[in-house]
């Protein structure tokens, strides 16, 4: 037997908590630039899980947000962390773009509320 959904919504919930930034990262999985996800100044935070369906047991950001992204940067994906500062932090993980989008020079990125999410999902036997 399976976990049901409600513990599957019950976890991602939890994993909002400890996901608390957002970077940004280079083809070399260094951070371009970082954000704390807590909803101040037109950042976005996190949606509570939704119930049934595809969105059980997924988080996603509240909003679009827009980084500024400088010249001869190569943006590879997003990564969430526990903290905003490098030293002991705790990588929880992100998503890598389909490709590395170069920037010859600066420039903006949209990330999308609608694409950017954490599943948690039950592994299909």
């Amino acid at each position: 037997m399976g976990m049901s959904d409600a513990y599957l919504s019950y976890i991602a919930n939890q994993g909002a908590i400890v996901a608390t930034h957002l970077s940004i990262i280079d083809d070399s999985d260094e951070d371009i630039v970082r954000i704390a996800l807590d909803g101040e100044d037109g950042r976005p935070s996190w949606t509570s899980a939704g119930s049934g369906g595809d969105d059980e047991g997924t988080i996603r950001l509240s909003g679009d947000y827009t980084f500024s992204i400088p010249a001869g940067t190569t943006v590879k994906g997003w990564r969430v962390y526990n903290q905003a500062a490098e030293e002991g932090q705790i990588a929880w993980g992100g998503e890598d773009f389909e490709a590395a989008v170069p920037y010859s020079i600066s420039g903006f990125l949209v990330l999308l509320s609608s694409g950017t999410c954490i599943k948690h999902k039950l592994p299909t036997p």
